[in-house]
């Protein structure tokens, strides 16, 4: 992670020439682009009506932070062995409090990190999908929501978690009844919390780790309400997710897709690139690109990239 003052020497070097770091720019709506929309983070302060993404570089899992007037949520906390970076990463923003943590489903590289964010800062409520796993990471998050007091909501689909403002957070999943696995096992992937983010006319979509099942229930529920500016895609860019109806459906300008280095699924798979390219959105991917942080007014968006720096 770049130290800030190495940021700060960045940003006076783009000053002087006028420029900016922005790896990708587009259109929420039919308004032009406005280059007045700042850098991120504390490198700049904040304007009042620009809203940040920031899907985080951990390695191999989700952890995605939304930054918008001084107050913070978070999507996802990565692994158990990311807590040191989660932390990090935290204290890197200056977050200091999270108004909501939402846990997409309970599988490590989603849960795992939750401990460590819930003992760092204060935290207002967690939503979860309301799936157990029958394993000591799961029993830890359990006893860290009791000993941190920290209030627990079963997300529901229509679910709305207003950031204030005019920023919506809309929950469209988990399925309702729950989907079920083969020979009635838990299915964990395809009951993934799905989020809608909503400013202005810019709407950004969180599929946490849903698959095509998860992807098709979506596709009969909502229709063209999928419709998005922004798509985090769904479990790390698996072949087993991004299906040709969900990705037409959801028609994205930009995707984002969090994964290790080299890691040994070999996400992303070939096919899911292919289908999301083939509609002509711009790929992101936190293992080429670091950290990849998406900004809007409402109106226009950029994504910058961390080694755009």
């Amino acid at each position: 992670m770049r130290r800030i003052n190495s940021i700060l020497a960045l940003l006076m070097v783009l000053l002087v020439l006028g420029g900016c770091a922005w790896s990708g720019v587009g259109k929420a709506s039919g308004a032009d682009w406005r280059q007045e929309i700042p850098l991120i983070g504390e490198w700049v302060a904040a304007q009042d009506d620009t809203l940040y993404v920031h899907c985080l570089d951990i390695g191999q899992g989700d952890a995605i932070l939304l930054q918008w007037r001084g107050k913070w949520t978070m999507i996802d906390t990565g692994d158990v062995s990311h807590r040191p970076q989660i932390v990090e990463y935290l204290d890197h923003y200056g977050v200091s409090r999270l108004e909501q943590l939402i846990v997409t489903h309970p599988d490590g590289d989603h849960l795992g990190g939750a401990y460590a964010v819930l003992r760092h800062i204060p935290v207002g409520r967690v939503y979860d999908n309301g799936q157990e796993k029958l394993n000591y990471m799961y029993r830890t998050y359990l006893r860290t929501l009791a000993r941190t007091g920290v209030k627990r909501v079963t997300a529901k689909k229509g679910d709305v978690i207003d950031l204030g403002s005019g920023a919506v957070l809309t929950l469209m999943g988990p399925p309702q009844p729950l989907l079920q696995g083969k020979n009635g096992k838990a299915e964990y992937n395809n009951n993934s919390i799905i989020a809608m983010l909503s400013y202005g006319s810019f709407r950004m979509l969180f599929t946490g780790d849903a698959e095509k099942e998860e992807e098709a229930w979506l596709c009969a529920t909502y229709g063209d309400k999928l419709r998005a500016t922004v798509l985090k895609v769904g479990h790390h860019g698996s072949h087993t997710s991004s299906s040709a109806d969900f990705v037409r459906a959801v028609r994205p300008q930009a995707a984002v897709i969090s994964c290790g280095r080299n890691n040994s699924y070999g996400f992303p798979h070939k096919e899911p690139l292919a289908r999301i390219q083939g509609i002509g959105a711009q790929v992101y991917r936190t293992d080429r690109d670091g950290t990849v942080t998406v900004v809007t007014d409402g109106r226009s968006f950029a994504v910058q990239r961390e080694g755009d720096g």
